[in-house]
């Protein structure tokens, strides 16, 4: 795209994701072929941006629908969701959904990272989750169980989730990468995880 002119953007290089878990039709949406790059994919981000002169990006919010440039969007089908949560805790998990992410769109089937939902914003929703239910869960919950839906079995299991802090330890090849687990309690010392 020139300099000033806003189109979506996509992501893309050696340390892209290769898709949503378990969602392919969730990836198939999301990570597109890289035409630059054959063979390679990308992420569609759904964000509207354009380049500055100075080549940084300005951020102009999120894509609702096709845009007048090369680049149009189509709403991700896990946004669809049954008209009636299940119980209270899907109920409370839509509204703060919606409320953290700034959208009265989101359903029970609606993907916060979809959604534009990041890090920051998860440590929000969490602790939101926690004030609303007085059960907490662990941030790594949220990567696996990324919708209101899902997030409602994880608040119901919450028991399951109660020692589990960090994402599980992936292998690269061979290697093992190290990782440490800090408890909260002044009186503990550090762990090798």
């Amino acid at each position: 795209m020139p300099p000033g002119e806003p189109g979506e953007l996509y992501l893309g290089g050696a340390g892209l994701a290769h898709g949503y878990p378990a969602r392919p039709a969730l990836t198939a949406v999301g990570f597109v072929p890289d035409d630059w790059a054959p063979g390679a994919r990308m992420y569609r981000a759904g964000d509207l941006v354009r380049q500055l002169p100075d080549g940084k990006l300005d951020h102009l919010g999120r894509v609702e629908g096709p845009e007048p440039t090369a680049f149009s969007v189509a709403a991700p089908e896990d946004t669809v969701a049954r008209p009636e949560p299940r119980d209270e805790y899907e109920t409370v998990l839509v509204s703060l959904f919606r409320k953290v992410l700034g959208s009265d769109s989101i359903g029970t089937a609606g993907n916060f990272f979809v959604w534009g939902g990041h890090s920051l914003l998860a440590v929000q929703l969490l602790s939101e989750v926690e004030t609303a239910t007085g059960r907490r869960l662990p941030l790594a919950v949220l990567f696996e169980h990324s919708t209101p839906e899902l997030l409602a079995d994880a608040l119901r299991n919450a028991d399951k989730y109660r020692h589990r802090a960090l994402v599980p330890i992936k292998r690269d090849g061979d290697a093992v990468r190290c990782s440490w687990c800090i408890p909260l309690a002044a009186t503990s010392s550090p762990i090798r995880c």
